[in-house]
């Protein structure tokens, strides 16, 4: 019975240290996140139209192109014009929203 607690004991001390040691106390320098590098881009507008030649052009210096805008319809000035008889007709003037292509590349 002796030998049985002796065991029993001996074994409870040894997991005891090899959770201590696996735990253990933390460095200083372990509590500190190590900084993420993030990467560094700069970043291009173009408002005009571009071509095929002209985007891969730019794609051959390293622009990446993020989004493509315009091209939009509006209504630039809008005109209600009597008829008669307590009509009007409307006389709008509808234009497109110019292209404005955003590019990216690694600084």
């Amino acid at each position: 019975m002796r030998r049985r607690v002796t065991v029993v004991f001996a074994g409870a001390i040894i997991t005891s240290l090899a959770l201590a040691v696996a735990i253990g106390p933390r460095s200083a320098g372990q509590d500190t996140p190590k900084p993420v590098l993030r990467p560094k881009w700069e970043y291009k507008l173009v408002e005009q139209k571009l071509d095929e030649k002209q985007l891969n052009a730019l794609g051959d210096e390293g622009w990446e192109l993020v989004s493509a805008t315009g091209g939009q319809p509006y209504i630039a000035s809008a005109q209600h014009v009597p008829q008669g008889g307590g009509q009007t007709k409307a006389n709008n003037t509808i234009e497109y929203a110019k292209p404005v292509y955003h590019f990216k590349r690694l600084k």
